[in-house]
């Protein structure tokens, strides 16, 4: 980020004091969304860090003036190995399973994910998670494990570690 010399800014929003999450699970979307912004914004630009109350739900957005996505391309975003083929996007590496993670997660959370992107003006994922819940950890370890045993056997041979 400072190599870049992007601009960061976090807007809490003071009433969301306490939410219901796994918190490995909850810093593993964050940081993957987050990571996701800086790798896409070109040097000089801005990404914002969010979270309010909405109702009933906590709701966090992370946007940037990042490279955007296509809107042809909108549709690949949470499957699992896939990245998207564009000349601006070929730069950048990965394995494709970020986004498709994130999503499994937010879902675990009994919340959901969505995005809005322009080409060449930035993107902003927005998730929502219930403040309170009736998932537990064992529940929530079950799932991600099957959910992983899921993505394992969908491994592509070009890629080495799943």
């Amino acid at each position: 980020m400072r190599k870049k010399g992007l601009k960061i800014e976090f807007c809490i929003d003071e009433k969301l004091v306490n939410i219901c999450a796994d918190k490995v699970r909850f810093k593993q979307i964050l940081f993957n969304l987050a990571s996701n912004a800086i790798k896409f914004t070109p040097a000089d630009g801005k990404i914002t860090i969010s979270s309010k109350m909405y109702g009933k739900m906590a709701q966090f957005t992370v946007r940037d003036t990042g490279i955007g996505i296509a809107e042809k391309d909108q549709h690949k975003l949470f499957k699992p190995f896939t990245q998207l083929d564009s000349a601006a996007n070929r730069q950048y590496e990965g394995t494709g399973l970020g986004l498709s993670l994130v999503k499994s997660f937010v879902e675990l959370h009994k919340g959901k994910i969505w995005f809005e992107s322009e080409a060449g003006k930035g993107t902003a994922f927005t998730f929502e998670i219930p403040l309170v819940t009736d998932f537990n950890k064992e529940d929530t370890a079950e799932a991600v494990n099957k959910d992983s045993e899921t993505i394992k056997k969908g491994c592509r041979s070009d890629i080495r570690e799943c």
